[in-house]
C-alpha cells in the first residue's frame, strides 16, 4: 500500500526564552504544513499446512518519508534554527567535525562561515535526520502437533545521536577511547585524553562525531510451548494444558557506536532482555 497524508495546525509545545519567566513552553497550534508518505509492504505465506504439521512465515516492511512542505513565519520563530523547508522535521543540525589534529590532539570543525571562529547556529549544518527511512520485520510460526515454536525478528534502518567520546572526563567510556590520541603524529577520530573539557570538547555532542549509525537487528520474540492433547488433559480433570517458555530482545546485531542501544539511542531505557517458563491450565 502506498500513503500520502498531509496534517496542519498542529497542536505543540512553543518554547518561550528563559526570560519569560517560570514556563519554558505554551500549547499553540503550530503554523505548518507537513507531509508524510511511504509505502508498506507485508507478506503471509504457509509453505506447509496438513494435519500434522503448520508452517507460516510473515513479513513486514515501511518506507517512509516526512517533508515540511510550509511554515510561515519560521524565519522570526523558535524553530528558526531547528526546522528547514523541504526537509525532514527530525534533522540534526551540528557542528561538521573535520577529524582531530594530529600535532595537538584536540578535535577541529569546520568554520562554515568563515569568520575565524566555531559558534552555533551560525557554524551548524545538517547532518542527518533520525526519524527511520525504512523498518519493519520477519516472522515464522511452526506447529506440530502439540508443538509450537514462533521467532520474530525486527529491524530498522536509521540514525541516532550518541554520546561523543572525551577520554579522561569524569563519566564511563565506550573501548572506543583505548583508540585515543595520544601523541604528536597519532591519526584518530578520538581526541587526547583531558580532565578538563573545553570548548573544543564539548562541542564533539554538539557535532556529527557523536552522530551514528543505528541500524539494526534484533531478534524481538521467540516462544517454544507444547499443549497437551484434550484426550490427556480431560484424564487430568482439565480443559486445557500449556506448557510454554518465551524470550523477548534476545539478541541485537548493529554497527558499533557510541550508543546504548540503537532503537532507543540514548532517549530512554532499553529495552529489557527477559525469558519466562510458565504453565497454564484452565479447568
Amino acid at each position: 500500500s502506498w500513503y500520502n497524508n498531509r496534517s496542519g495546525n498542529q497542536l505543540i509545545d512553543y518554547p518561550l526564552p528563559y526570560t519569560s519567566g517560570p514556563f519554558g513552553h505554551y500549547v499553540v497550534n503550530l503554523p505548518a504544513l507537513l507531509s508524510n508518505r511511504g509505502f508498506e509492504f507485508e507478506l503471509a505465506i504457509a509453505p506447509v499446512r496438513t494435519k500434522k504439521m503448520t508452517w507460516t512465515i510473515t513479513g513486514n516492511a515501511s518506507l517512509t518519508r516526512n517533508k515540511l512542505l510550509k511554515y510561515p513565519g519560521l524565519e522570526s520563530s523558535s524553530f528558526a534554527n531547528t526546522y528547514v523547508i523541504g526537509e525532514d522535521i527530525s534533522i540534526v543540525k551540528a557542528y561538521s567535525f573535520t577529524g582531530v589534529n594530529v600535532q595537538t590532539g584536540l578535535p577541529e570543525y569546520e568554520d562554515v562561515n568563515r569568520d575565524g571562529r566555531i559558534s552555533a547556529p551560525d557554524d551548524y549544518v545538517i547532518i542527518g535526520k533520525t526519524s527511520p527511512s525504512s523498518y519493519g520485520g520477519v516472522g515464522t510460526d511452526i506447529q506440530y502437533y502439540g508443538f509450537q515454536f514462533s521467532v520474530f525478528f525486527q529491524f530498522s534502518n536509521q540514525y541516532a545521536q550518541g554520546l561523543s567520546t572525551i577520554p579522561g572526563t569524569r563519566s564511563n567510556k565506550f573501548r572506543i577511547a583505548l583508540q585515543r590520541w595520544q601523541k604528536p603524529g597519532d591519526i584518530t577520530p578520538i581526541p587526547r585524553a583531558t580532565i578538563t573539557a573545553t570548548t573544543p570538547y564539548l562541542n564533539l555532542a554538539r557535532s556529527d562525531a557523536a552522530f551514528y549509525d543505528a541500524s539494526y537487528w534484533r531478534l524481538k520474540n521467540v516462544s517454544l510451548s507444547y499443549k497437551l492433547s484434550e484426550k490427556i488433559a480431560h484424564k487430568m480433570r482439565m480443559s486445557s494444558c500449556r506448557i510454554y517458555c518465551e524470550g523477548q530482545n534476545l539478541l541485537t546485531w548493529h554497527k558499533e557506536g557510541n550508543l546504548y542501544d540503537p532503537e532507543t539511542a540514548n532517549g530512554g531505557i532499553a529495552p529489557l532482555m527477559t525469558v519466562v517458563f510458565g504453565i497454564q491450565l484452565t479447568f
